[in-house]
């Protein structure tokens, strides 16, 4: 897709299970050069060697309605426990600092990943790792809050190289949003989709 389109690499964001695709590019010999940069919200790759990242997502009971909702609908779902049980080859999903691209931007839910990365609660650079750490937020949970995800989609533009506009100056959720929808009218009439969005 990237080839078809005309460039040579791209901002990759994946959130929760969805880091393990980014992992296998960041390993590949062959597509490692496409990743300019990544985003990693709630991530699961780092710290796999961990006993608790796997007895937390598969064996944990939940304790909060949160929990109870992500062990239903999210790790008992019939594809992904399958994936995680049969499928999920640990030591190659995982993901070390040194794996990843200069100055990417990570949002990370857990103590020992944030100490790993070399943060603390709030913003921080650690070391070629920009961290966001929001202390009490479950996986998942920053997703919900409208402040996390203003600073969220301001980083995926950082990383992408769009200039960041500050919160209440253009910069909001919506109105990423809706330039999104802007840019998608446009492809699609290039595409010979008359304009509409939904071609």
């Amino acid at each position: 897709m990237l080839r078809t389109h005309g460039h040579t690499k791209a901002c990759f964001v994946g959130h929760s299970l969805g880091t393990a695709a980014i992992s296998w590019l960041l390993h590949s010999p062959t597509h490692h050069t496409y990743v300019a940069s990544t985003v990693l919200l709630d991530p699961v790759t780092f710290l796999l060697f961990h006993p608790a990242v796997a007895y937390n997502f598969v064996y944990r009971p939940p304790t909060t309605v949160l929990e109870l909702l992500t062990h239903y609908f999210v790790a008992r779902e019939l594809y992904i426990a399958h994936s995680i049980s049969r499928h999920f080859n640990w030591s190659r999903n995982a993901v070390f600092v040194e794996d990843l691209p200069p100055a990417n931007p990570r949002i990370v839910p857990a103590h020992r990943v944030a100490r790993y990365l070399g943060a603390s609660e709030g913003e921080g650079e650690g070391g070629a790792v920009d961290v966001l750490f929001y202390e009490g937020l479950s996986h998942g949970e920053g997703m919900l809050k409208r402040e996390v995800l203003e600073r969220v989609v301001g980083k995926i533009r950082g990383a992408c190289g769009v200039d960041v506009v500050e919160e209440g100056n253009g910069g909001s959720a919506r109105e990423v949003v809706a330039e999104a929808e802007r840019v998608k009218r446009r492809v699609s009439k290039k595409r010979g989709g008359g304009g509409r969005a939904d071609n």
